[in-house]
């Protein structure tokens, strides 16, 4: 089992919005948490970071497995899962809102 938490932060960069431009950083906080599972080469995930700001709120989360393939020199990590992504604008006259939701597959290679 792994956990880690911190701050974080993102930036909004060269975003245009009806017209109006943004080149924004928002503050976030992030817990990112794994769990093996006994016995197999599968972990359990979850990972999500939100901020709220100056009127402007953040959420990226995701969660699902990772099955772990041990290699020579580094580890090939197959991951799957949900990913959410909503982040509510307060950078404009009108607000704006982006909501991203779905299924992922990924790999990566852990050294």
């Amino acid at each position: 089992m792994s956990v880690d938490a911190g701050i974080n932060m993102q930036r909004f960069q060269s975003g245009k919005f009806q017209g109006q431009s943004f080149d924004e950083w928002q503050p976030n906080v992030y817990v990112d948490a794994r769990v093996g599972l006994v016995g197999t080469p599968l972990n359990v995930f979850a990972t999500v970071s939100k901020g709220e700001f100056d009127g402007t709120s953040t959420l990226d989360a995701e969660a699902g497995l990772i099955y772990q393939l041990g290699l020579v020199a580094a580890d090939l990590n197959v991951r799957g899962g949900y990913r959410m992504i909503e982040h509510d604008f307060d950078y404009f006259d009108n607000k704006g809102e982006l909501d991203l939701t779905g299924f992922f597959v990924g790999a990566e290679l852990d050294f």
